[in-house]
């Protein structure tokens, strides 16, 4: 589960990590660090709002977030710890009253600790014109669409994406 947390002024949180652990299938882990929206896995009783609620929490330490509708949906396949694994991931639309709020992750697991290299409000343009990697793809343009009210009534599949 994964959320598109956006500040009042519509920046979008995104948090950088490098794991030389992680890559596609054949392919080889990223050089360069990777910008993500926060979330991760569901804990075995959880629902997919409830663990939301509590990766977002554990990742940024943000509490106060206004949860709208799930926007998208994407199934890959990833080389993790040397074992392929299939995510399943799901975006969900949050929104925070504040501008910027700090990030102050409060329950990292070892392993996040040791690849998360920070988190940072971005811009829509200054994040359009990043040439580096970020997921979900397109999401400067995915949002830019969800800013101008077309929210999609049921979550859209992004996997064909990247």
């Amino acid at each position: 589960m994964r959320a598109v947390v956006l500040d009042r002024r519509s920046r979008v949180l995104l948090q950088a990590y490098r794991d030389p652990s992680v890559h596609r299938p054949g392919g080889r882990p990223h050089a360069n660090p990777v910008w993500i929206v926060p979330g991760g896995g569901l804990a075995a009783d959880e629902d997919a709002s409830a663990g939301l609620v509590r990766e977002l929490l554990e990742e940024t330490g943000l509490r106060d977030v206004g949860w709208g509708p799930w926007l998208w949906r994407r199934s890959v396949d990833l080389v993790y710890q040397g074992r392929v694994r299939r995510f399943e991931e799901r975006y969900r639309l949050g929104t925070i009253e504040r501008q910027a709020p700090p990030v102050r992750p409060v329950a990292l697991e070892q392993h996040e600790r040791s690849v998360l290299l920070g988190h940072h409000w971005w811009c829509l343009a200054d994040l359009a014109a990043y040439t580096g990697t970020v997921y979900p793809p397109r999401l400067a343009a995915r949002l830019r669409e969800v800013l101008a009210g077309h929210v999609p009534t049921t979550e859209v599949d992004i996997t064909s994406e990247g």
